[in-house]
């Protein structure tokens, strides 16, 4: 396992002030690091590289913010994922029921997705009764 380790104390000052920052305001400059670097780190294999980030004190609060808003992302498509997977399913199987959506930004394609798969099994239906008689 490869072991990195990025020393950030002090790199947050500005150029005005004698510093090196030129990547972002320093009140948001924790949360823009972790960021970066978590788009960055998604070509590394977390099984073989540790990666730790050592922060000024104060861009702990702006940086923790910033991880967890990309878990939360994270997690949240992956839940999307699953029902998307669970209606496929289900109309595959030929027991999809349409629930009530809600419709935030998030989870408007669940939506259409779930009206697109109730009118094709009502067709399926259709075409199975008129198969019948």
């Amino acid at each position: 396992m490869k072991h990195l380790y990025l020393n950030l104390k002090r790199f947050d000052v500005p150029v005005e002030y004698g510093g090196v920052n030129r990547l972002a305001p320093v009140a948001e400059w924790g949360g823009c690091i972790v960021s970066r670097t978590q788009e960055a780190l998604r070509a590394y294999d977390p099984a073989e590289v540790e990666f730790v980030q050592y922060l000024p004190e104060a861009h702990l609060l702006g940086a923790a913010a910033a991880l967890a808003a990309a878990v939360w992302n994270r997690l949240h498509a992956r839940r999307v994922m699953k029902n998307l997977n669970r209606m496929l399913d289900a109309a595959m199987a030929g027991i999809f029921l349409e629930r009530d959506f809600d419709e935030s930004l998030l989870s408007a394609v669940e939506s259409r997705f779930a009206h697109y798969l109730a009118a094709n099994a009502v067709s399926a239906q259709k075409l199975q009764h008129s198969y019948r008689t």
